[in-house]
């Protein structure tokens, strides 16, 4: 890697650092104003009544962290209609996809992948954690899944800072709305 590359490299870990931070201090002061539960359903109903995505017949969800927006009430109702529905799990630095005590499986194109985040922009880029396991997972799959970022309004943000190992979802859900970022659906 030559100076010039490092220092942008440099300056992209930085910019994401930044972020980070910023999304955890308007997480504390978002918190008491909304209700996860009620966001929860609010996505669930969202995801539901979309016409692009409601015969889908496998979604990958995932077991939400203290400050993630959480997908109970979506994994109930899609239990419900005898949707597949799997969960990511990381194995060494890889994340697979299985259904509870199953062994892993490849996503195909028709599966719908609900990605948590700690910033989106509308173009579809997201901010994560900063372990790359959802990015690496998406760039190995030749015909992705479909691809759903899932978080709070007040998570969207003008701009995510991002780099080529970056990948974009192809749509953003919230309790307000579902808005799809790229022709995709």
């Amino acid at each position: 890697m030559d100076g010039t590359s490092r220092a942008s490299s440099t300056a992209l870990a930085v910019a994401k650092r930044r972020l980070r931070r910023a999304i955890r201090s308007r997480a504390a002061r978002a918190a008491s104003a909304t209700s996860a539960g009620a966001a929860g359903e609010a996505v669930a109903l969202r995801l539901l009544r979309a016409p692009s995505l409601w015969r889908r017949e496998r979604w990958i969800l995932y077991a939400a962290l203290p400050d993630e927006l959480p997908l109970w009430p979506l994994f109930e109702r899609l239990r419900a209609r005898g949707r597949a529905v799997l969960l990511p799990r990381l194995r060494g630095s890889r994340l697979e996809f299985a259904q509870v005590r199953e062994p892993a499986l490849a996503l195909r194109p028709a599966d719908v992948v609900l990605v948590p985040g700690r910033a989106f922009d509308r173009a579809g880029h997201r901010l994560g954690r900063g372990g790359g396991s959802y990015d690496r997972a998406f760039a190995a799959a030749c015909a992705p899944p479909l691809r759903i970022g899932v978080g709070y309004a007040w998570q969207i943000i003008e701009r995510v800072p991002r780099d080529s190992r970056d990948r974009r979802v192809d749509a953003i859900v919230t309790e307000r709305a579902l808005c799809w970022a790229g022709g995709r659906r």
